[in-house]
């Protein structure tokens, strides 16, 4: 099932990359509709990071078109409009000598440049990306004080502050306890639904993927799938994706 809109910010099309002479995606296309909330699932090495790099101009696509906001994603307005959370950034961002409201300020540079000062606008853009995140009364805690799903908070907060359109987030969840994760999944769909942000989300957490969003993307080289949360969770497209013996867990609470 392939999912198309008018209103298009990432469309793949025919989109093949090659390293060397291995072939990571091959043949790859969808489209990702404006407003719209997209899980990512596949395997480890299934070629899901490749697709965020390739949408994010960090990847040259071999062959097929890529286009994000209707223009190349390596383009300079592109890059403004997407907040990125890459893989294990969680891990990494516990060694930040910094404050929460430091990084998440941070966010607002990204946009403005170094040496421009910020504004009321700006000031506001900050404050509102904190509230949204529901993490006013951390601003002056430094990074190592912070839970697992408090630092999520933050690093998605960074993104807000830059008033992105499009926020694309690789496996948030990954070491994070089970009553954190809920809450994050919970979070995210608020910030969908009351924010209007188009999120696509990549996991191996199938939960995560099930509940919340509206289509999934199922990847393993090529597009196996571009479905309804429901049918992803099936044992026969599970199988499809992971391969034979294949089954999605749930998580104990």
């Amino acid at each position: 099932m392939k999912q198309e809109s008018s209103s298009s910010v990432l469309s793949f099309s025919s989109v093949s990359f090659k390293a060397g002479s291995q072939d990571i995606l091959e043949n790859v296309s969808f489209e990702i509709p404006e407003g719209s909330y997209t899980g990512m699932l596949g395997p480890n090495g299934g070629g899901k990071t490749t697709v965020l790099r390739l949408a994010l101009g960090l990847l040259r696509p071999t062959t097929g078109t890529i286009r994000l906001f209707g223009r190349d994603p390596s383009s300079p307005m592109s890059k403004l409009e997407v907040g990125y959370v890459p893989q294990r950034f969680l891990d990494q961002g516990r060694s930040f000598p910094a404050t929460v409201e430091e990084v998440v300020r941070s966010g607002r540079t990204v946009r403005l440049g170094m040496l421009k000062r910020f504004t009321s606008d700006d000031h506001l853009a900050i404050e509102d990306a904190m509230k949204t995140a529901d993490i006013l009364h951390l601003r002056n805690r430094v990074l190592a004080k912070l839970s697992g799903g408090e630092l999520q908070k933050v690093f998605i907060a960074r993104c807000l502050a830059s008033s992105p359109k499009l926020l694309i987030l690789d496996e948030p969840t990954t070491g994070v306890d089970t009553p954190s994760r809920e809450q994050f999944r919970q979070f995210l769909q608020t910030l969908h639904r009351e924010h209007h942000l188009t999120i696509l989300l990549v996991s191996h957490d199938v939960e995560m993927l099930t509940e919340g969003v509206e289509s999934v993307l199922c990847i393993n080289r090529t597009l196996v799938c571009h479905t309804s949360p429901k049918e992803a969770q099936s044992p026969e497209l599970f199988q499809q994706v992971y391969g034979a013996g294949a089954h999605p867990m749930s998580h104990t609470h």
